[in-house]
């Protein structure tokens, strides 16, 4: 992307050294760049499925996004695990695997997205788009649904942020293209939304994206395996699910100065560990309520103001939206 505009879009990159010379091309060694792929990039486990995938069955599947689990034995069967050697061979041009995007700041990283569940999110979808070859589909039903899919993207031109397609994009011909035509134009538009799903997350932050896998992990969870998914705030309310997690304030989000909690919104830090938690709590739909006790205004230490803006400072600083947060003012 440059200038909000999709400069350059291709389906027809073949081996590893084609797409590493396309990333190079795009984003030259010492310049900041993000690179959304969608495949396994991190697969630690023989069989069965990573945490990650069935984090994003639980929320999605609802929506028939769900990921198929990825695990080593069967990866090897499709030729590998082509999405490791790729990641791999990134990290030597300087393009760290890290799902951990902060807001509009220049860094050269590499995540792992999936557009099943970002079309669902970012086009309010209510399930699936139905394009890709699946037993019993027919071509008719499969260019429809394509079709859909680029006037989707087209309409992105007055999204937040915005992105206007290019020519080839905008003006691709769906209808009548069969076997492997129909396949570059299926990877074309999906490659769009895996791009666009990246430059939602780095515009936004954290809180317009979700990431499934644990953000705690010493790596920052690359080696266990990460989804990142753009969530806008329609999909932040439509993933919510019943249950809530009651928090305190001081000593459980932000520190204690000594025996007392912040007075001033100057004084509020976040305790380690806090946001990644919580982030994945919201990700999994989780309702987050804050209740907090702060005596200190019946004690005259400070103000009801004072005390209101040090919680909304506490608020802002969260990566987080949460559901309520409480205030009581007596001792």
């Amino acid at each position: 992307y440059k200038r909000q505009r999709l400069v350059c879009a291709t389906a027809t990159l073949g081996n590893d050294d084609e797409i590493l010379d396309f990333v190079s091309s795009a984003i030259p060694y010492g310049t900041p760049g993000l690179v959304a792929i969608d495949a396994p990039l991190a697969v630690p486990n023989e069989t069965g499925g990573r945490p990650c995938d069935r984090q994003v069955a639980a929320v999605f599947g609802r929506f028939q996004a769900g990921p198929y689990p990825a695990n080593r034995r069967n990866l090897g069967r499709y030729g590998g695990l082509r999405g490791e050697a790729i990641t791999r061979q990134l990290g030597f041009l300087g393009l760290r695997h890290d799902p951990d995007v902060a807001c509009r700041v220049p860094s050269r990283q590499v995540v792992e997205v999936f557009p099943h569940p970002a079309s669902i999110s970012l086009f309010n979808l209510e399930c699936t788009l139905k394009y890709k070859a699946r037993q019993g589909r027919s071509y008719d039903l499969r260019w429809r649904e394509l079709s859909r899919l680029q006037d989707h993207l087209t309409a992105l031109a007055n999204a937040d942020p915005p992105l206007h397609l290019s020519s080839d994009v905008a003006d691709l011909r769906i209808e009548g293209r069969r076997g492997r035509a129909f396949k570059e134009a299926e990877d074309l538009l999906d490659a769009v939304v895996c791009a666009y799903s990246a430059f939602y997350a780095w515009h936004h932050g954290p809180r317009g994206y979700a990431v499934y896998g644990s953000l705690e992990a010493p790596d920052g969870n690359a080696a266990e395996g990460h989804i990142l998914v753009p969530i806008t705030p329609a999909m932040w309310e439509r993933i919510k699910v019943p249950r809530l997690l009651l928090l305190d304030r001081d000593g459980t989000l932000n520190r204690s100065l000594g025996h007392r909690p912040p007075n001033r919104p100057d004084e509020v830090q976040l305790l380690p560990g806090v946001g990644p938690r919580l982030r994945q709590y919201a990700a999994l739909g989780w309702r987050l309520v804050i209740i907090t006790n702060q005596g200190g205004i019946a004690f005259g230490y400070q103000t009801e103001a004072q005390a209101h803006a040090t919680h909304r400072a506490l608020l802002d600083a969260l990566p987080v939206t949460v559901e309520a947060s409480y205030l009581c003012p007596h001792h």
